[in-house]
Parts: C-alpha cells; sequence; structure tokens
C-alpha cells in the first residue's frame, strides 16, 4: 500500500522438486526461494529404486488437476565422481561430536582426485544414481569399519588408529557394493 494503492496479495506458486536422492545440500537454497510456501519432503525416498524425476514425471501425468497447479520445478542433477569426492572431504573436515567419524581423518593420498576416481572406479552410474549423495555416508561408515579391522592395536599408535586411508576407503566402496548387491537379489 506504498501509494496508496489497494491489491491482492500475491499468491505463492506451488513447486515440485525432483531429482534422485542424495541432493540434499542444493535443496536448502529451493527452500529459501519457496519463502513461506508449502513444500512437500518425501522422507522415504532411499527405498525407492527407480529414478526419482521419472517416477515423478509420471504422476504428474496422472494428476492433471494438481500439475496445474504447480508452476514451479526444480530438477536436480545427480553428483558427479568428482562432487562425491568433494561431500566426502567436507563430511571428514566439518565433523560434529555425535559424528560416527568424530576424531577421524584422511590419509594425506586420500584426496579429491584420488576419491573421484576411486569412486568412479568402484562404483558403477547406476549405483552412483541410486545412492547419490547418500553413498558417501555408507562408504564412511564402511572404511571405518574397514579401518577397525586392518588395524592390529597392539602395535598401532593413536595417530594410526584414527586415520583411514585410501585403502579404508576402497574397502567401503566393496562392501557397499556387496550390500547393494545383496539387497538387489533379494528383490
Amino acid at each position: 500500500m506504498a501509494l496508496g494503492l489497494e491489491i491482492a496479495a500475491q499468491s505463492l506458486p506451488h513447486m515440485a522438486f525432483l531429482g534422485n536422492p542424495g541432493t540434499g545440500p542444493k535443496t536448502r537454497k529451493k527452500i529459501e526461494e519457496a519463502e513461506e510456501g508449502v513444500l512437500f519432503v518425501d522422507g522415504a525416498y532411499r527405498l525407492i529404486l527407480q529414478k526419482q524425476d521419472d517416477m515423478m514425471t509420471t504422476a504428474w501425468k496422472h494428476w492433471r488437476r494438481s500439475c496445474l497447479r504447480v508452476t514451479k520445478f526444480f530438477d536436480f542433477n545427480d553428483f558427479s565422481s568428482e562432487e562425491l569426492a568433494q561431500i566426502l572431504h567436507l563430511k571428514m573436515n566439518t565433523q560434529v561430536k555425535d559424528s560416527p567419524l568424530y576424531g577421524f581423518k584422511l590419509d594425506q593420498l586420500s584426496n579429491l582426485d584420488a576419491i573421484a576416481n576411486l569412486v568412479e572406479r568402484e562404483t558403477t552410474k547406476n549405483q552412483r544414481t541410486m545412492l547419490n549423495g547418500g553413498l558417501v555416508d555408507q562408504m564412511l561408515a564402511n572404511a571405518r569399519q574397514n579401518l577397525d579391522l586392518r588395524l592390529d592395536f597392539d602395535s598401532a599408535n593413536a595417530d594410526d588408529l584414527l586415520t583411514i586411508t585410501l585403502e579404508d576407503l576402497e574397502g567401503g566402496f566393496r562392501s557397499l557394493r556387496s550390500s547393494i548387491m545383496a539387497s538387489i537379489s533379494y528383490e
């Protein structure tokens, strides 16, 4: 009512966020863009083994009336191997006390290039798409288990006990691949 004009309030748009699981870091920005609008979040997205955007496109075709109300669509791209390596480094370098990896660190050989190459070599495109950013958490949990199995606690010093090596990360990917294959064989 700046000039004494009375106008209707602008209605906020309905929005749909499309993309594979694990693209969450980009979601915060999109939520801020939504301002005071409504945002639906499917917390069970990891249980769906098909590509999210394909499923949503099919759903929108069946829900034409709902689709007419949604005026903004945000497509989230899958993370590349390089981006997954950056996420892994970020998680290891910004740990909080309740993190399962609190106090652990990566060895010097576990640089971004080495981890990106490892991601590319030890996972398939389908696995990276299916797990996306969630791949990092599962792989790090497996890498810590690999570290525990690899070390002889009697001969290891404190630094060795807390240092995750490239070998541990590789073991983490292999464990992850085994668990993915086991879960697929039960379906």
